[in-house]
């Protein structure tokens, strides 16, 4: 009965133990491989968006004041690329504009009863 315990004693151990590992590493997987070239480039849309304040829904309102004969696209691609030098660039789309101008009235009568109303948005 001694050899029949030991070899059950043999096999459970055999069981307990680790396999052996292997000396070189497993190659850890990876991004698959995108379909083109590879480029660094940086992509506008991937910013994100912000909602404009009334200050900035002001600087616009005055703007089309003054150039009165562009459409509410060309206003939002204006502003799009504005240069840092004359207020830097505001992000919104021609929908957002529409809306806003429908509200003009109210904006700016919000910011003429209470001045730090500039900072907030809606």
């Amino acid at each position: 009965m001694a050899i029949i315990e030991s070899q059950k004693s043999r096999t459970i151990r055999a069981r307990d133990k680790n396999p052996p590992k292997s000396s070189k590493p497993r190659a850890k997987p990876g991004p698959k491989p995108k379909a083109g070239p590879r480029t660094t480039a940086r992509f506008d849309k991937d910013a994100r968006r912000e909602d404009l304040t009334f200050h900035d829904w002001g600087q616009v309102f005055d703007w089309m004041d003054d150039h009165g004969d562009l459409s509410q696209t060309q206003v939002a691609a204006y502003f799009a690329t504005r240069p840092d030098a004359e207020g830097g660039k505001l992000a919104f789309t021609q929908s957002a504009l529409s809306k806003k101008l429908k509200k003009k009235d109210e904006i700016r009568a919000l910011v003429g009863e209470d001045p730090a109303a500039l900072s907030h948005s809606w």
